[in-house]
């Protein structure tokens, strides 16, 4: 591998021949090598310029966990720099997001605003929210892993105002709403007076209006106090399949009426699960009353649940029309509603306010669905004490 070496040549035979080729040989190798090297430089150069005009920390990580290379943000925020290793650093979000990563081979996404990173910086408040990439192979062997920080201070900021903003205005139309609910009591009850029959049906319009409202408005100033830690959650020991039987109890005259099926299924033996009853039993009965909105008349909804590591995890499956697949992925957030022309009517609420509440419990949320052949909604609860 010395392409610096040069053979003497002191003769016109064979091995001179020979010498003065192996020299021209070397020769070209090393302006091949000056060629490769002035290009790689120039790569990593450009590389460099590329990720240091970056706002958001950027880092790439060799296989073992070493920096090979940082942009400025990674390197001041986060003392990501070339040559440091994982341990060296002592972040163990970064650790436990690299190593997830390495293991399962695929990109990590933080799921919302709350996996978002704290950074103090000259006195200002700012907030990273990490992704991590796999660099493979063609054979699948990990030899990297790029970490991505991005900085969503600005957006975590609006998402606050516009979550206070939310609050501030379903609080302002509770007060008002709460007037007008007891209005047209007071009015049905004849208290301030006989109504006729027209008058009647209109206040009863207006009654079902306005407790539609008022759940609407309830949903919205849970799912904010959720988000802002203020609900207390009394976490105790249930049993799977009294959370199961009681939600099932309530939801089975509407499925009755409906003409849908309902049928339930999970093993006896069965851990509880620890659990806010009235609040997980929120989560069970959204999913089934989406499950009826959504199934014709003839189809079928079953409830199962079963162990899943240190979660027991409850399902609700239909045989309605199914999810698009662009919507898969927004069908959790708040106001959202599908694609599809001709779908039930709803405020976007109730999947919303499910998620919160389950992630609140330590568990999660997910669905999975195919066009045609039907959802199924699946949650978790933490396992509690076996008695």
């Amino acid at each position: 591998g010395n392409l610096d070496l040069r053979l003497p040549v002191h003769s016109g035979d064979e091995l001179g021949i020979l010498a003065q080729a192996f020299n021209d040989m070397a020769a070209r190798l090393r302006d091949f090598r000056r060629s490769d090297q002035a290009k790689l430089a120039l790569t990593q150069k450009t590389t460099q310029m590329a990720i240091n005009s970056l706002s958001d920390a950027v880092a790439v990580f060799g296989a073992e966990g070493g920096v090979e290379m940082s942009n400025d943000p990674a390197s001041a925020l986060f003392g990501i720099k070339p040559g440091v290793s994982l341990q060296d650093l002592g972040l163990k979000w970064l650790t436990v997001l690299f190593e997830r990563t390495a293991q399962e081979l695929r990109p990590f996404k933080p799921r919302a605003y709350e996996g978002a990173i704290q950074v103090f910086r000259d006195g200002e408040e700012r907030f990273f929210l990490p992704h991590a990439i796999p660099m493979l192979d063609e054979t699948r062997r990990l030899y990297g892993v790029t970490v991505v920080l991005a900085d969503v201070t600005e957006l975590r900021r609006l998402d606050e105002s516009k979550s206070d903003l939310l609050a501030t205005v379903s609080h302002e139309l509770k007060t008002r709403l709460t007037s007008v609910r007891m209005a047209v009591h007071l009015l049905l009850d004849d208290k301030v007076g006989p109504v006729n029959g027209r008058q009647a049906d209109l206040l009863h319009t207006a009654r079902e209006d306005t407790e539609h409202l008022h759940r609407m408005i309830e949903t919205l100033l849970d799912i904010g106090r959720i988000r802002s830690g203020r609900m207390e959650m009394e976490l105790k020991p249930m049993e799977p399949g009294e959370l199961i039987d009681h939600s099932l109890d309530a939801a089975r005259q509407s499925f009755k009426e409906k003409g849908v099926r309902l049928h339930r299924s999970f093993p006896l033996d069965l851990p509880p699960v620890l659990a806010d009853a009235s609040r997980a039993h929120l989560v069970l009965d959204n999913l089934l009353s989406n499950a009826l909105k959504y199934t014709p008349a003839g189809g079928n909804v079953s409830v199962t649940a079963e162990r899943q590591g240190g979660h027991v995890r409850f399902d609700v499956a239909d045989t309605g029309p199914g999810i698009p697949p662009g919507d898969l992925s927004r069908i959790f957030e708040r106001f959202y509603r599908g694609s599809r022309e001709g779908e039930p009517g709803g405020a976007g609420l109730g999947l919303a306010i499910a998620k919160e509440v389950a992630d609140a419990h330590g568990g999660g949320i997910s669905v999975k669905s195919q066009e045609g052949m039907g959802s199924t909604f699946s949650f978790t609860l933490l396992r509690g004490p076996v008695s």
